[in-house]
């Protein structure tokens, strides 16, 4: 006499699905812990180098801090998850705006008067905060630009299916729309005696 086959359910214990969340949590912390050593990394070097302005030329090191303070607020203050993406932008752009002080400080000889004459300067402030106001500019103008493109984008999409789906009933009649799939049939598997 053939055995029916018997449907075994596949039960997850609440020990093996601790055991799946447990792994989950495990790699996304070392997910994290690796970004947050590139950022270090990062972060490291840019310390070290104003480290190292501050014995060899002090009066550029100042410029430097003062002009990147923007960059300094979003380190010391963001705590988005979205952090090192910002503070990488925002140091780029602040920097752009910064360097050809420093450069003309270097060029003339670094001294504390030279550091008084540029940071008594409008145009310069002007300059290094407006580059930094661009920076800021950009990480919040582009995410709204780019979920404003992706709107549009698929609100078309989903006109030309709404289309699609009018002529489809059109050729076919309502119960195209409306009919539903048969679930599959199972096949009796080969009992084995």
């Amino acid at each position: 006499m053939a055995q029916k086959p018997t449907k075994a359910k596949e039960k997850t214990s609440p020990k093996d699905a601790g055991k799946a969340g447990m792994s989950a949590q495990k790699s996304r912390k070392k997910s994290d812990r690796n970004q947050k050593k590139a950022g270090g990394t990062g972060r490291l070097l840019v310390y070290a180098v104003l480290a190292t302005m501050l014995f060899v030329a002090p009066p550029i090191a100042a410029l430097a801090i003062l002009g990147l303070m923007p960059t300094f607020v979003i380190l010391f203050v963001d705590i988005a998850p979205e952090k090192s993406t910002r503070l990488s932008a925002m140091f780029a752009f602040n920097l752009a705006g910064v360097l050809p002080y420093m450069v003309q400080m270097w060029e003339q000889g670094p001294s504390f008067a030279n550091l008084m004459r540029i940071v008594g300067d409008v145009m310069a402030w002007t300059v290094m905060l407006g580059a930094a106001g661009a920076g800021a500019a950009v990480l919040w103008v582009c995410p709204v630009l780019a979920a404003g493109i992706q709107q549009y984008l698929n609100s078309d999409r989903a006109y030309k299916l709404e289309k699609q789906r009018e002529a489809l009933i059109k050729e076919w009649g309502e119960g195209v729309s409306s009919a539903r799939r048969a679930p599959k049939e199972q096949k009796p598997a080969a009992s084995a005696q």
